[in-house]
């Protein structure tokens, strides 16, 4: 949270690749989509149009951060062992998303945190 506090300027936008709606409330920072949580996009029982909307979304109003969450697997709810972070494997089009545009800013137990490359 201080990080992003201390690193984004007025009207820079977030997302968050977990579910911890928290950070956004305490940054101030908006998420550029619906998706605010990521669980139902990591569910088996979520319908990949949820998946491309959000990429979808990403790529019309790319934010100035992405956090990645760690060690935040809820099995009960999505029924996948993998946490946040594992899940970009096996979903290629967020993680090229992050890849292409995005280089790693700060690096923490349980979170990632990526910063937009310069459009040069």
């Amino acid at each position: 949270i201080r990080y992003l506090n201390e690193q984004a300027l007025p009207g820079d936008g977030l997302y968050v690749w977990g579910a911890h709606p928290l950070i956004y409330y305490l940054t101030g920072l908006r998420s550029p989509s619906r998706f605010v949580p990521n669980l139902p996009l990591m569910a088996v029982w979520g319908p990949p149009a949820w998946r491309e909307e959000l990429v979808h979304d990403l790529r019309r109003s790319p934010p100035a951060f992405i956090i990645v969450a760690r060690n935040d697997a809820i099995f009960p709810v999505t029924f996948t062992r993998l946490d946040s972070e594992q899940y970009l494997s096996v979903f290629p089009a967020l993680n090229a998303f992050i890849s292409d545009g995005y280089q790693r800013a700060a690096t923490f137990p349980d979170f990632v945190v990526y910063r937009r490359k310069a459009v040069p």
